[in-house]
């Protein structure tokens, strides 16, 4: 009983400590407009009206006017492997407007043309009026801009550039994105609605959270489980005796 037990405290350990070394908590800071490198500026949250860009027969952003930048400067959470951001979450100040709350995953390893990932946002007035719902789109498309290309994770430092629609599957033309809802329309007072096409331009760094290491835990943990093993075991040969 006790081996198969110990045994399985092991394995159950062993997994957790394995899971935990692939997962490794973030601060994931958002940098404010206009913070550039080379001919990429960062952080804000524009329309998406223009021609798309082409490569390779297929169609990827659109560009657009500034609607809002981030201001001041904000910061996400999520958990990173690699080059893989498996959470971002967490919401982001536009000017004095609003927010935006983002929640998704990002893995900048994928193959040239693929698709990174995509972050789900809702739009939130100042008064907290829930304005609207979407998916913003990445996909690895080389861009040079300078230190870091648009779309890629240079060490810590991360750029993205996106639309709210899957412009690469199919080109949405001048057609409402399926995926973008607009809940309420405000009025026009906090947030620009004559364009249901969206696009977002993040830049920022990728912080690692200071944490006791695994193995650490995992240790005390077993250790702990291994004196409450003896003591029942103990207390059931009390009882037969």
């Amino acid at each position: 009983m006790r081996r198969f037990t110990l045994a399985t405290l092991i394995f159950l350990g062993t997994l957790l400590l394995s899971l935990a070394a692939q997962a490794t908590p973030v601060t994931i800071s958002v940098d404010g407009w206009q913070t550039s490198d080379g001919n990429f500026s960062f952080s804000a949250f524009h329309g998406a009206t223009s021609a798309a860009t082409t490569r390779d027969g297929a169609t990827y952003w659109r560009s657009g006017s500034i609607d809002f930048n981030v201001n001041p400067p904000g910061e996400l959470s999520g958990d990173l492997t690699g080059e893989v951001l498996s959470s971002v979450s967490g919401s982001v100040a536009l000017d004095g407007a609003g927010t935006i709350l983002l929640d998704g995953m990002l893995d900048f390893s994928v193959a040239d043309g693929d698709l990174i990932g995509t972050l789900d946002y809702e739009l939130t007035t100042g008064g907290g009026a829930h304005v609207e719902t979407g998916t913003f789109y990445f996909f690895n498309y080389a861009f040079s801009s300078g230190t870091c290309d648009a779309n890629d994770l240079c060490g810590d430092v991360y750029r993205l550039w996106g639309n709210n629609w899957d412009n690469q599957a199919a080109d949405a033309g001048l057609l409402k994105p399926d995926d973008n809802v607009m809940v309420s329309w405000d009025g026009g007072a906090s947030f620009v609605t004559g364009t249901e096409h969206r696009g977002v331009d993040l830049g920022g760094m990728i912080t690692l959270v200071p944490e006791p290491h695994a193995a650490v835990l995992f240790a005390v943990g077993l250790s702990a489980a291994g004196i409450s093993i003896r003591e029942t075991l103990q207390l059931m040969s009390d009882v037969c005796v």
